[in-house]
């Protein structure tokens, strides 16, 4: 059985910025960045397996913030 640990930034509006860390089964935290993170929607060519972590926070998410209309001033 695997057991991790995500720690990871608030959300905030800078849509693409992203910086956290992972560990499992308890051994060195690695680097997630917006280097190696996929944006909901996206798809991936060429490439034999993923590893990926899913996470949702409901509608606390840059995707979310992101889509709201602003007002006009």
């Amino acid at each position: 059985m695997l057991k991790g640990i995500i720690m990871y930034e608030e959300p905030n509006l800078v849509m693409h910025k992203f910086r956290g860390l992972f560990s499992i089964n308890g051994k060195e935290f690695q680097e997630v960045s917006d280097r190696n993170f996929a944006m909901r929607g996206s798809v991936l060519k060429n490439t034999n397996f993923v590893i990926g972590i899913v996470i949702y926070v409901g509608t606390d998410t840059k995707a979310y913030q992101n889509s709201k209309t602003r007002k006009r001033k």
